[in-house]
């Protein structure tokens, strides 16, 4: 069973996302109104897994070309 305090340490504000993912806010902001990411809404406030985040991060990942 997941704590309230298991849950506060997994998520986190827009402002750390942003800084975890190399963006701006509003870039992250803009992301989030064209649902590009994955985001947790509790009431008005937004927040964000932290592991959703990298499996996002992994998601964006592009293959290296092979030439030959």
């Amino acid at each position: 069973m997941t704590t309230h305090d298991d849950l506060t340490i997994a998520l986190i504000h827009v402002k750390g996302a942003a800084k975890l993912l190399c963006m701006s806010v509003h870039a992250l902001r803009k992301r989030i109104a064209n649902r590009e990411v994955p985001f947790v809404r509790i009431g008005r406030r937004i927040y964000f897994d932290r592991s959703d985040l990298r499996d996002w991060i992994e998601d964006q990942k592009v293959p290296p070309e092979r030439k030959g």
